[in-house]
């Protein structure tokens, strides 16, 4: 019994140890880069909703280092009508929205 965890432990110490089978980072397996968006609305001052959340910023705003992906941002000022857009942050790019809201008697 000692034998065969005497040959375990040297087994996997040599097989740790092989610098020729670490692996690299390949490109296409890398971190994506963030990417960013700008939300504007006609009138401006509309408060912003990124995925249904209150994020305590409002139009015009910038949102940087952003994980690509697809997100949500909903525009709320009174007086006008809710207005939700739907969109995709690609890695490395800049995504403009602008709205314009739909006033509401």
């Amino acid at each position: 019994m000692k034998f065969i965890l005497f040959v375990l432990v040297i087994f996997t110490f040599t097989i740790g140890c092989r610098e020729d089978i670490l692996v690299t980072p390949d490109s296409q397996f890398s971190a994506l880069e963030p990417g960013s968006f700008t939300v504007s609305s006609r009138p401006q001052g509309a408060e912003i909703l990124l995925n249904n959340k209150i994020v305590n910023r409002f139009t015009p705003s910038e949102f940087t280092n952003i994980t690509p992906g697809n997100y949500s941002v909903t525009l709320i000022r009174e007086g006008f009508a809710d207005t939700t857009v739907i969109f995709n942050v690609e890695s490395g790019k800049n995504k403009i929205i602008s709205v314009s809201l739909e006033f509401v008697n």
